[in-house]
């Protein structure tokens, strides 16, 4: 599970309102690979009412054979550009998850999930932030896990989707 809890985690862009790219339709390519397009997450942001923002996370679980979850997970903003939202078994439960391509069968979701709720118990209830640092034409991501560094610091641009795809 290539980086599955930093991925998890959420990203920004500018500390004033560090998903402003997402407002016009871009999205978050976590360890970009420019010239084969692909990225190991992909993070998404919707507005919905009352100010709620949805982050769509598609997630490398695994490179062979090619396995891709995505999650829906409520963010906020916090003060210092800090994108956060809690860690639950619950998105996992209702994940989707993709191999090879192909949407999985309801028993092989079923043992992912199993096993994915197993490996991130640990992190269940806690809150994951990330902040970003401009490096660039890119950014730092730096996640933390109820305030504690979580993983490697990645890469982050921001893309056009329909452009990149999440693989190894």
């Amino acid at each position: 599970m290539i980086g599955l809890a930093l991925t998890l985690a959420l990203a920004a862009g500018d500390a004033a309102d560090p998903l402003a790219p997402a407002w016009s339709g871009k999205v978050q390519c976590y360890a970009p690979d420019a010239a084969r397009k692909t990225c190991v997450s992909i993070g998404g942001y919707t507005r919905g009412p009352n100010g709620a923002i949805d982050n769509r996370a598609v997630v490398l679980v695994a490179k062979s054979p090619l396995i891709v979850m995505e999650t829906h997970t409520p963010v906020r903003l916090k003060a210092g550009g800090a994108v956060c939202g809690p860690m639950t078994q619950h998105d996992i439960e209702i994940a989707a998850f993709k191999i090879n391509g192909a949407p999985a069968k309801p028993e092989e979701a079923q043992r992912l999930r199993a096993v994915l709720i197993q490996q991130m118990a640990p992190m269940f209830g806690h809150e994951a932030c990330t902040t970003f640092t401009s490096a660039g034409d890119h950014f730092t991501a730096h996640a933390t896990d109820n305030g504690k560094p979580m993983g490697p610091d990645m890469t982050v641009t921001w893309v056009s989707e329909p452009e990149y795809r999440v693989a190894p």
